[in-house]
């Protein structure tokens, strides 16, 4: 994390881990470079600690293996430990909970957000692989084909202690520290496969910005990622962020506060009729929208204006109108109950 983004730090703080209900959560902050962030231990949410981990890189890359690095097994009581950007936002009590109810901490899980081959990865990892690729002795002539995470992995808690306690794992642990660019979501998979413990696929844990997947919107996601308001960055320049409305409805969902012109519409079914479709819209709580012949939308209302949102991408700006009515331009959803 870095003060050089002030606005990214605050929205995480709000927004970053939400729905904690009676989970208890200890957030690792990584700075770099002696940074200070201002405020950056206070208003957090209940249940939610905080402890700043001071890299003695300049860099945040080998500054997070070196956090790794530095856990003591004999030590370590957490049941889960996860790893993740500053520009996403999980459910902890939902990934918590299917943490608990399909997995198990005891057991040697390295779940991650979409499984990637090594061979398929191209850029800044590729470039340091050579430096520390010796110390993988004979995965060498596999490490094409092993896997890694991108941006978001969950390790048990004998998972993290079978890493710490095989000899070429905290080697590479070590060495990776030193070392600096590259990426956060490689060598320390890479470690676990050292110890015998692969990365597997986890459906709850998504690398994308899939609000519309997200489980305060009743998806499957307890985490998803690229959600902040910053333009595209220097991270993941390949991927797209989530739009600015798309974002304006994760707040609202979070929030869970509904205006007037919200409680008026919820709950009133609504039919589209144009000369090629007839369609009718029921506006539910939870800011769902059930559409006859369709999968479910999104809707929030901002500035006087209802959004209604398909996988994330706008598709009606509409204002209510005197009778109730909702219009755009040529065509209106009209009330029918």
């Amino acid at each position: 994390m870095t003060g050089r983004k002030p606005q990214r730090v605050m929205d995480f703080k709000k927004y970053g881990l939400v729905n904690i209900k009676d989970k208890k959560v200890l957030v690792n902050i990584v700075v770099s470079n002696n940074e200070q962030i201002k405020g950056i231990t206070e208003g957090w949410p209940d249940g939610v600690d905080v402890r700043i981990i001071e890299g003695k890189q300049p860099n945040f890359v080998p500054n997070v293996y070196g956090f790794f690095a530095d856990l003591e097994e004999d030590k370590f009581d957490s049941r889960w430990i996860m790893k993740m950007d500053d520009d996403s936002c999980t459910d902890v009590n939902g990934l918590v909970s299917n943490l608990d109810r399909f997995y198990d901490s005891n057991g040697l899980y390295y779940l991650v957000a979409t499984l990637r081959r090594f061979e398929s990865c191209h850029g800044s990892e590729h470039d340091v692989f050579a430096t520390y690729n010796q110390i993988l002795g004979d995965y060498c002539s596999v490490i094409p084909l092993l896997t890694h995470e991108i941006e978001c992995c969950v390790v048990s808690n004998a998972a993290i202690k079978k890493i710490l306690s095989t000899k070429v794992s905290k080697q590479l642990l070590e060495k990776r520290r030193e070392i600096h660019g590259g990426a956060t979501d490689v060598a320390l998979a890479f470690a676990a496969c050292l110890a015998k413990v692969y990365p597997i696929d986890c459906p709850f844990l998504t690398h994308e910005p899939l609000i519309h997947e997200f489980s305060l919107l009743k998806g499957i996601r307890n985490h998803i990622h690229l959600i902040s308001r910053d333009e595209q960055g220097e991270n993941f320049a390949g991927w797209e962020r989530c739009s600015k409305e798309a974002f304006n409805l994760l707040l609202k969902v979070i929030e869970g506060e509904n205006s007037e012109i919200e409680k008026q519409v919820m709950g009133g079914r609504y039919l589209l009729e144009t000369e090629d479709s007839l369609k009718t819209y029921k506006f539910l709580e939870g800011n769902i929208v059930i559409v006859k012949f369709d999968h479910p939308f999104n809707w929030y209302e901002n500035d006087g204006v209802l959004f209604v949102l398909n996988k994330g991408e706008t598709i009606h700006r509409l204002k209510q109108d005197e009778q109730g009515d909702l219009r755009e331009y040529d065509f209106v959803l009209t009330r029918i109950d």
